[in-house]
């Protein structure tokens, strides 16, 4: 297993032509935290494949896998002429396929429900040129009260999905959602929804389920602060998300309404570009290759549940008795199983907004909690410093801490 493979996925969605820039930017993906990024796209009659391969070079050496996103690769016209079709992807394939930094090739955004048989048609045609890539797709957000172009996803969700995956050999499980920067609470009960679908379908399918979260504003959305890129990010990690992408990193040109990315029209690195730098790399110090390890068991909310997830009861687990929050704010409890078996636990602040003491009471049969504190080190709570809240209760473990808005703190637990 190479550092690559035991990085957390963390990347990003890039609109940038191939020429725009050159491999130097690469170190500010790296600066940024990203461990994945969508390259550049390339146009194969108006781009040089030199400038791309520099790019992947760069990439390889920063240790940081590519999703390419080639013209000639997308699932448009593989209905009309397949063959046609194969044809285009053995050429991107033997351009840039079998460079070391490649995760797989950009197979398409967002297929509607009429677009469903061309999608599932394109990727099983990725998989026989290139078996060894994960071709890449991102589905649509499907909660039904976005927009009717959403209806059919919601109304169809468990068949679609299950229908997609089997026909195409499905690898990876991707979609988008970005309500949660909504001004409404509704935004976020949405948000939450989806996410519990769609995870409730990669279980079903057995496959790892990445999501894209938003880092530019635009429309009705917020630009996100520290806080919500935080938030973003933590509660996507403890619902059971294996990978992460941002929309998105440069600002290409002027588009009206987008504002403030992480590198803006100037060219420049804005506010944002730090805030997630900082974000994403305190997340790789604190849980990054833990977390890459851990296999999701089950997520609860407490105090305000969202998206249907269930609320966390007092004294019907084995091994948390209780979950308490001192002002009032919502939270996550969620569970992971190690590979070594071990048992860890993730307590999410869900409140957007405020700060909080949270604890946890485990039960009697837990004999030790360890806190994870940085570079994948722990220490036993009961030795955890003047910020945290440690006690003894009736032969029980009492934990605590203060959390910042989607701030989250993993416990692994002994008995």
């Amino acid at each position: 297993m190479t550092n690559m493979d035991r990085q957390f996925p963390i990347g990003f969605w890039n609109y940038t032509p191939v020429g725009w820039y050159g491999p130097e930017t690469v170190q500010d993906w790296k600066d940024c935290g990203m461990t994945v990024a969508i390259s550049p796209r390339f146009h194969p009659d108006q781009c040089r494949k030199e400038d791309l391969l520099k790019i992947l070079d760069e990439s390889y050496r920063l240790g940081i896998r590519v999703i390419v996103s080639d013209d000639r690769t997308y699932w448009h016209g593989a209905a009309q002429d397949p063959e046609a079709y194969r044809q285009r992807v053995r050429e991107a394939y033997a351009d840039f396929g079998r460079h070391p930094a490649v995760f797989g090739f950009h197979v398409g955004d967002e297929p509607t429900f009429q677009a469903i048989d061309e999608a599932i048609l394109a990727y099983r045609i990725h998989l026989e040129v290139a078996p060894e890539l994960t071709p890449f797709i991102n589905f649509l957000p499907c909660p039904a009260d976005l927009d009717t172009k959403w209806a059919l996803y919601a109304e169809n969700f468990d068949s679609f999905a299950d229908r997609f995956a089997s026909a195409a050999g499905l690898k990876l499980l991707c979609y988008d959602h970005y309500t949660q920067m909504l001004p409404e609470e509704s935004g976020i009960e949405s948000y939450f929804l989806d996410l519990r679908q769609y995870m409730e379908a990669a279980k079903r399918l057995q496959l790892p389920l990445w999501t894209t979260l938003l880092s530019v504003g635009h429309y009705r959305y917020r630009c996100p602060t520290e806080d919500d890129l935080r938030w973003q990010l933590n509660t996507a990690v403890a619902s059971g998300c294996k990978g992460i992408l941002w929309f998105y990193f440069y600002l290409n040109g002027a588009p009206i309404n987008y504002r403030v990315p992480p590198i803006d029209e100037l060219g420049e690195k804005t506010e944002t570009y730090r805030w997630l730098s900082r974000t994403l790399r305190i997340f790789a110090k604190k849980f990054g290759p833990t977390m890459a390890g851990l296999d999701h068991l089950s997520t609860y909310h407490f105090v305000k549940s969202y998206g249907g997830y269930p609320i966390f009861r007092h004294n019907t687990d084995p091994y948390v008795y209780s979950v308490s929050s001192e002002h009032g704010l919502p939270g996550m409890l969620s569970f992971f199983r190690g590979q070594e078996g071990d048992l860890y636990i993730a307590m999410v602040n869900t409140s957007q907004k405020e700060s909080g003491v949270f604890k946890v009471l485990f039960q009697p049969q837990v004999s030790q909690v360890f806190h994870l504190v940085w570079d994948g080190t722990e220490k036993d709570v009961s030795t955890c410093g003047q910020d945290a809240f440690y006690a003894v209760q009736d032969g029980k473990i009492l934990s605590g801490t203060w959390l910042a808005p989607g701030q989250m703190e993993l416990f692994r637990i002994r008995c």
